[in-house]
């Protein structure tokens, strides 16, 4: 740890990434906000004149400015810039993830749901940065952060030419690797918002085949290779007209950003869940978390430890799309799939329940705001506005059980291990009790207005976005949530396919509620939902905590 501060508040703690590099990358405290920072290091080469010094300088505040406005939840937030010692430093939100680059050396090639989610994620951030004049520049799977919470982050903005109506000219080209530069940019040196489309294919290639779009002996072989002969063939068929798309020479030619977000999001609803891919996350920050404890006298933050195989999710927002020219045959029958799907979905979810998706043999099954009708005799109070709430239920409420096979790992004090007798292990806060609610494992904080609702037996889906539609249209059709408000519904990153359904209610008496729920194809035969149930208010304190109980959850 190094006790100087730099600028006065900025306590240098981890070096993250090789010291050599032009750009590296601190873990840092600003022990003003108390709060972790990343601290990018600006070294300007050695062999620049001092007018190129200066002008370097002058084009990396610049750029800073730029990216200043640029608030956009898929790139690595722009705090600060600082100059001290003959260096530049950006203070940068801090991310713990690892870099795409580092999970495929480690892990393999992503599956084609992953790798297309997180085109979908990479292509708003660009967007979003390019409306602003902001072009990336440096994009790579060294730029692309796997968040340890599921997010997708696009960094390395710092080296960034701004203002894409008058690009500078690249100094120094050991600031790319070539497999990411676009024909155009290593021609003139600029670099505009069709070469980020290209760095992205080439990214997106990397991530579904485990290899660069022309891998040869050499890089003139290679550059030989990138003026001439189109990408090596693909064997990830369905990700190929996208990708491919985006690597055509001609920049007239090559996919717009909206034409890629079309045929990544048809390949979105057409993908068939696949088996699960084990997906261990970055160790990185667990060791920093033992470095960094929080001073004496500062507020406890818990320490949130993630389970290797139950990575959190970000919503992708998917449109159904019109087939496009490019769309190939295996396009359309996965699109007559997802059809038939759909409709399966829509005769199925009239009676459609929150944590009880399974429908039993025709018999009705319950509706999001609670039990099947006639499960429960008619009293003169309102219904619970989602079925583990019944206070009735809950009075018949027993203990949580201990496991009696090995844990997988120590939780945070105030926290436990439950093994359910239907099939499931889960973290929950020690005192919390559990009952059923039909199929529908219960596990409820007896003092708050707090649940977690499982059912380990949900039915697989092949476009799981489709089941939470159908609960919502039949939500709105019968009333079942009072004051319902969307907040999102959309598939998520898991690799058999998942999806997330978002949104805020009444509860009687008038205090709002607010629930996530989360279905997961765990094989392409076993499914199960989670769904996180807390008063609005509540919501953000309460927000890690779900997270640590949907990330231990696993199925026996």
């Amino acid at each position: 740890m190094d006790d100087e501060l730099l600028a006065g508040r900025y306590r240098k703690l981890l070096l993250m990434g090789d010291a050599a590099t032009l750009g590296c990358v601190w873990l840092a405290r600003d022990e003003v906000l108390d709060r972790h920072v990343a601290l990018q290091q600006i070294a300007v080469p050695g062999w620049a004149s001092d007018a190129e010094r200066s002008r370097l300088q002058e084009r990396t505040l610049g750029e800073v400015r730029g990216l200043a406005g640029l608030d956009h939840p898929g790139v690595v937030g722009m705090w600060d810039v600082l100059s001290t010692d003959g260096y530049l430093w950006l203070v940068m939100e801090h991310v713990p993830s690892r870099a795409l680059s580092e999970v495929v050396t480690a892990d393999g090639p992503r599956a084609p749901a992953e790798v297309t989610r997180i085109g979908l994620h990479l292509l708003a951030a660009l967007s979003a940065a390019h409306a602003t004049g902001v072009v990336h520049g440096e994009l790579s799977p060294q730029n692309v952060l796997l968040a340890d919470d599921g997010r997708v982050m696009l960094g390395g903005f710092g080296l960034s030419i701004f203002d894409s109506r008058s690009p500078a000219t690249v100094t120094a080209p050991t600031l790319s690797t070539v497999q990411y530069v676009a024909p155009e940019r290593a021609r003139d040196g600029r670099s505009t918002p069709a070469t980020d489309l290209w760095a992205l294919g080439a990214t997106l290639y990397l991530a579904a085949e485990g290899r660069p779009p022309w891998s040869r002996s050499s890089t003139l072989a290679t550059l030989a290779a990138l003026a001439t002969e189109s990408p090596d063939r693909m064997s990830v068929l369905p990700l190929e007209p996208a990708i491919t798309g985006l690597l055509l020479r001609n920049p007239r030619q090559r996919l717009s950003a909206q034409e890629a977000r079309d045929q990544l999001e048809q390949v979105a609803a057409a993908t068939v869940p696949i088996e699960p891919v084990p997906a261990p996350l970055s160790r990185r920050w667990r060791r920093v978390a033992d470095t960094l404890r929080r001073r004496p006298g500062a507020s406890a933050t818990p320490v949130l430890p993630v389970a290797q195989d139950g990575i959190d999710t970000t919503v992708i927002r998917v449109r159904a799309s019109a087939p496009r020219d490019r769309t190939t045959a295996w396009a359309f029958a996965g699109a007559a799939v997802g059809l038939l799907a759909v409709v399966a979905v829509v005769v199925t979810a009239a009676g459609a329940v929150i944590g009880g998706l399974r429908g039993q043999d025709g018999a009705p099954a319950s509706a999001p705001g609670g039990a099947a009708a006639g499960a429960m005799e008619p009293t003169e109070a309102a219904p619970p506005t989602h079925l583990c709430l019944n206070d009735a239920a809950s009075r018949d409420a027993e203990p949580l059980q201990e496991p009696t096979a090995p844990l997988p790992y120590a939780l945070p004090d105030g926290w436990a291990w439950h093994q359910d007798p239907n099939g499931f292990l889960v973290a929950v806060p020690v005192g919390w009790t559990r009952h059923t609610e039909g199929e529908t494992v219960c596990l409820r904080d007896p003092a708050e207005v707090r649940a977690i609702a499982v059912d380990p037996s949900a039915t697989v889906s092949s476009i799981p976005s489709t089941r939470w539609e159908a609960a919502e249209r039949d939500v709105l059709k019968t009333g079942a949530l009072p004051g319902y408000r969307k907040i999102s519904i959309g598939p998520v990153i898991r690799p058999g396919g998942a999806a997330e359904w978002e949104y805020t209610c009444d509860q009687p008496g008038g205090e709002r509620l607010h629930a996530r729920q989360l279905l997961v194809n765990d094989s392409k035969t076993r499914a199960y939902s989670l769904s996180w149930i807390t008063q609005d208010r509540q919501w953000s304190v309460t927000e890690p905590f779900q997270r640590l109980a949907f990330a231990s959850f696993r199925l026996d």
